[in-house]
């Protein structure tokens, strides 16, 4: 007899954060975690970093992997790149961050399929991945944590030259380390910021 086991699929990810962070620091957080994602997600690893599972072959076969121009041994979960343009921050409540899609996306049908139907979760990160990412915003240093995570909230809007700009003038405030801005200047804009 066949067992039929019913998946839940959460549009919305929430990790626990100390309530020491305020919101721009949680915000902060909240887009390291969503770019991070990203990244893992374009180099073909799951949110494990394991290898995603390898294309069907009657997927490999079909009209709409051929039109798409996929390479059957590359699987990175791009087709259009709508999927993971839509994953950003959502809103969360004192002590945690919170990642995903809004309500009503048109591209929570596409993420479901992946995480549940095909085995390709995506969708989450390693203990080990997120504990990187909160070294970056130490609770027992307030002024490195909310100077990154003033620079990082400021950049997301800024063009490249307007964000060099701010990023120097931080600096040379003493708002954040000049090293802070170099690295999320460099991650943001590929280049480097002098």
């Amino acid at each position: 007899m066949e067992r039929l086991i019913l998946v839940t699929f959460k549009r919305k990810q929430t990790l626990s954060v100390s309530k020491e962070y305020t919101p721009a620091e949680r915000q902060a957080i909240s887009l390291d975690v969503v770019d991070f994602i990203r990244k893992r997600t374009a180099k073909g690893k799951d949110k494990d970093n394991n290898p995603f599972k390898k294309y069907s072959d009657a997927y490999i076969k079909s009209d709409e992997f051929k039109i798409a121009g996929k390479n059957k041994n590359k699987v990175n979960l791009k087709l259009s790149g709508d999927m993971m343009s839509e994953l950003d921050v959502l809103p969360s409540k004192n002590g945690e961050v919170a990642y995903g899609y809004e309500k009503g996306s048109q591209e929570l049908g596409k993420v479901e399929g992946n995480t549940i139907d095909h085995g390709r979760d995506f969708f989450g990160i390693a203990k080990q991945d997120f504990k990187r990412i909160m070294a970056r915003y130490p609770i027992k240093n307030r002024e490195v944590s909310k100077g990154r995570a003033g620079l990082i909230n400021i950049l997301q809007d800024l063009s490249a030259n307007e964000a060099r700009e701010q990023a120097l003038a931080m600096a040379a405030a003493g708002k954040v380390q000049i090293d802070v801005a170099r690295e999320l200047y460099r991650e943001q804009y590929g280049k480097d910021l002098e």
